[in-house]
């Protein structure tokens, strides 16, 4: 069973899929892609991720809406959401935070970049799984 499952949302095949490797070095988590909002829309109606890696610039339907969708949902509003971007003005980040990123990772990034930024998301995931099982 996987530690955790991460959707990654970028319209760039070749990153997802190197984005994925990464993650796959840091842990047993499942990597879900989609390339597009509509991908990604389609993805969270028949699973809900513990976590989003969210792309900012896409053609059509960009991250900052998707990102305002989720939010806007009691299913998904919980969800984390990274958001990436090669675009690291002040601007973009806040945009990223408004929309309803819970934190923004500037591309490109390195492994250890990604796997402090996402660690604290995966630990909460593994804290509140600990506490259901007690629980039962």
């Amino acid at each position: 069973m996987p530690e955790a499952t991460i959707l990654i949302v970028d319209d760039e095949k070749p990153f997802c899929y190197a984005v994925a490797e990464v993650i796959d070095q840091i842990g047993q988590h499942e990597t879900l892609i989609a390339n597009s909002v509509p991908e990604a829309l389609e993805l969270l109606e028949m699973r809900l991720p513990d976590l989003i890696l969210l792309d900012l610039v896409m053609p059509n339907t960009n991250g900052l809406d998707l990102a305002s969708m989720l939010r806007s949902k009691d299913a998904w509003a919980r969800i984390p959401i990274v958001a990436l971007s090669a675009d690291t003005r002040p601007e973009t980040k806040i945009s990223a935070l408004t929309a309803g990123a819970n934190c923004f990772l500037p591309k490109p990034f390195t492994i250890d970049e990604l796997r402090i930024i996402i660690q604290p998301f995966l630990l909460e995931k593994s804290c509140n799984r600990a506490s259901d099982t007690e629980a039962a």
